[in-house]
């Protein structure tokens, strides 16, 4: 791919050895989590923390699973497959992927972003007032669904402007292919692409 010296830490074998092994400590770690929180009574922090485990599990397996290849250019950011030409029963799932990877990504700062609302209430509890002082259990898992569903739904919207189309098949830098040796002009090539920007020579 390259001929840097120290190109062998992000390539594979190095890359994938190093991927398994951090997949399989999130998974080991976070499922003893699970297993403490099933075993002890912390009260409804539990719930909080359950939810951070499995996605950090399921955040962990996908990023493992499809983690792309990122090449920056001054277009954009292309990303795709690092596992090669991703294709089922004809059809290429490699925009697909790449997708799930960008989501999965940020649904980790949903999270956290659930974390501090909850500390929040926790530390300012009998000092503030809210609308939500009185809310049930219920109410704050409906609000985290709901906020789930929402964040889902902007993704799937945006989406068709992050896959290829005939125009950023076109344009796709000639680079990628002297590096990686895949050619994004392949119809059967799928990849996501952010922020296209086409220069012209003057």
């Amino acid at each position: 791919m390259t001929d840097a010296s120290y190109a062998w830490i992000y390539e594979d074998p190095i890359h994938s050895y190093f991927s398994f092994f951090t997949t399989a400590v999130s998974v080991c770690s976070n499922g003893l989590l699970l297993f403490i929180l099933y075993t002890t009574k912390i009260g409804p922090y539990v719930y909080l923390l359950a939810v951070f485990a499995v996605c950090d599990i399921f955040t962990s397996c996908a990023h493992s699973a499809f983690q792309p290849i990122v090449h920056m250019t001054y277009g954009g950011f292309y990303f795709f497959p690092r596992h090669g030409k991703i294709v089922i029963a004809g059809k290429s799932f490699d925009s697909i992927f790449t997708l799930i990877f960008i989501a999965t990504y940020y649904q980790t700062f949903l999270v956290l972003a659930y974390h501090f609302v909850y500390r929040y209430k926790i530390v300012s509890r009998g000092i503030t007032t809210s609308c939500t002082n009185n809310w049930k259990r219920l109410h704050w898992a409906f609000l985290g669904v709901l906020i789930n569903i929402l964040y889902i739904f902007g993704m799937i919207l945006i989406s068709s402007r992050f896959t290829p189309s005939e125009e950023t098949r076109e344009i796709a830098p000639i680079e990628i292919e002297e590096i990686y040796g895949i050619d994004l002009r392949d119809s059967n090539r799928g990849f996501t692409v952010l922020a296209v920007r086409v220069f012209y020579a003057l």
